[in-house]
């Protein structure tokens, strides 16, 4: 065996080694993972555990029969099969935490005397040391599931995510040891987190001789923020009515769409091409409410269009626009392949937002005093660079992925105009305008992405990857964080197997 597949053997075992020692090591949200052989290349050249699951490139999957993947990142987990049916093609994928949910751990205690109607004194309260609306947004369950139609050169993906969380009890608390130092309710409700459906429409292979495959995605986001809450009082029993806490709920529709990539030139190993993309975001809040106190001493709610903190109630219109026209280009020769790719998106984001507070004058029932008009516009240009480059050191059984990233300073355009109000009586007088303008720059920020893919056989792979970025120190072996590292470059943060047959 020469000296050069003797190097490569043995940097196949360091890798699959450093591996092993992390391989639950991930923080990506949820969504469709990426292959560590993407991450590793920025997603220039990606994997049979990509293009499996994605509309425009499950034809290139060259399936015989049917594929398979597992792959771990940290807590969660990437699970995909394919099959082909005929001149039919089928892919199902599953990524994420599988049954997290928030620790429902509590204590049960006798309501104190003060508060007990019964006459025993044997009411239990299950008693929360964390209140149920903190818990379940900090531990919150995280999946995703999808279903690939391939046919007639088209692919159809159904998609379903969510980190949705409810908490719906009655007769509970929340306090310390002491009977008397808790908050008893009646009823608590909070929910934290969204509900997300996806259809996603593509073609399959290219229009023209130079390309253009076009791809439309559609997401519907409902998102859920809220507490309400219902105090038992002290002395008798009773309650004073429902108390919103928080609601800030919202639907999110967004659409994105993509060119497909025009090629420019393809010749002698050399490919260079254009591609340009879009997404549109609209936020509606809706389904919020806010509560105040009548003249009775009861909470009352009232509904608005706008999310809702204590007593400060903000009406927002959001719109988001995402443009990135981009330029790649890409290289191979033997064994050697070297890709790159110019992206420059411009953002461009305008929100409208009346700040108001609830009058704590019972008989204005609920009246919201206005505070605050702001008319805001953010304009965003960030260019960035990704360079990818792939080595087969041993043909058909090892191949070493590395990438880099570079953001260049990002340009921020701010205008924000605003209007103060008084309130006087009947009417909402200004007293106050101003206007903001701000151009802020970023620092530039880079990344290191190495990986490796180890094929046992014609069907069956591995694939491993780590990674570096922002300037962080390295330390080649080191799990933890280093002078502000991030890991060891050899401590992998994400480990997939692969069959095909």
């Amino acid at each position: 065996m020469n000296s050069k597949r003797i190097l490569g053997l043995m940097a196949a075992m360091l890798l699959l080694m450093a591996a092993a020692s992390s391989l639950w090591a991930q923080s990506e949200p949820i969504g469709f993972r990426e292959s560590p052989q993407s991450i590793a290349t920025r997603g220039r050249f990606r994997s049979a555990a990509d293009d499996f699951i994605r509309s425009d490139s499950y034809a290139g999957l060259k399936l015989e029969n049917w594929f398979a993947m597992t792959s771990f990142q940290n807590t969660d987990l990437a699970l995909g099969f394919a099959k082909k049916l005929g001149n039919a093609y089928l892919g199902t994928y599953y990524a994420g935490s599988l049954l997290r949910h928030q620790d429902s751990t509590y204590t049960e205690r006798h309501l104190p005397f003060k508060y007990d109607t019964k006459a025993d004194n044997k009411m239990l309260f299950p008693v929360y040391g964390t209140d149920p609306y903190t818990a379940i947004k900090a531990t919150q369950p995280n999946n995703r599931v999808a279903v690939l139609i391939g046919i007639a050169d088209m692919g159809f993906r159904l998609s379903y995510a969510s980190n949705h969380q409810k908490f719906s009890e009655s007769d509970i608390a929340h306090g310390a040891g002491d009977p008397f130092a808790g908050t008893y309710y009646k009823n608590y409700v909070a929910e934290y987190g969204f509900i997300a459906p996806q259809l996603q429409w593509a073609m399959a292979k290219d229009l023209t001789k130079q390309g253009i495959r076009p791809q439309l995605t559609m997401d519907l986001m409902f998102f859920r923020d809220n507490n309400k809450v219902e105090k038992y009082t002290e002395l008798d029993g009773k309650t004073n009515g429902a108390q919103i806490n928080q609601s800030a709920n919202y639907i999110e529709p967004r659409i994105e769409l993509n060119l497909g990539g025009f090629t420019l030139y393809n010749e002698n190993g050399f490919k260079g091409s254009v591609d340009l993309d879009y997404r549109l975001r609209l936020r509606s809040y809706d389904d919020n409410e806010y509560s105040w106190f009548d003249t009775s001493g009861k909470n009352k709610t009232a509904s608005v269009n706008g999310t809702v903190t204590g007593s400060t109630v903000k009406e927002i219109d959001y719109a988001y626009n995402w443009i990135r026209p981009s330029a790649s280009a890409g290289w191979s020769s033997g064994n050697v392949g070297v890709k790159a790719k110019l992206n420059l998106p411009l953002d461009f984001t305008s929100t409208e937002t009346t700040t108001s507070y609830v009058s704590n004058d019972p008989s204005k029932k609920g009246k919201l005093i206005k505070e605050d008009y702001s008319d805001k516009f953010v304009f965003k240009f960030e260019p960035g660079l990704d360079l990818a480059v792939q080595y087969k050191i041993v043909p058909d059984k090892l191949t070493l992925n590395a990438g880099g990233r570079l953001r260049l300073s990002a340009i921020t355009v701010t205008s924000d105009g605003s209007v103060e109000y008084e309130d006087e009586g009947k009417k909402e007088v200004p007293y106050s305008h101003e206007n903001l303008s701000e151009t802020k720059f970023d620092n530039t920020n880079t990344g290191l992405y190495v990986g490796a893919n180890f094929n046992f056989t014609k069907n069956i792979w591995l694939e491993a990857v780590t990674g570096v970025s922002d300037g962080r120190t390295v330390g080649v072996f080191n799990d933890s964080n280093v002078s502000g590292g991030n890991g060891g470059l050899l401590v992998f943060s994400s480990f997939l197997a692969g069959l095909k047959f």
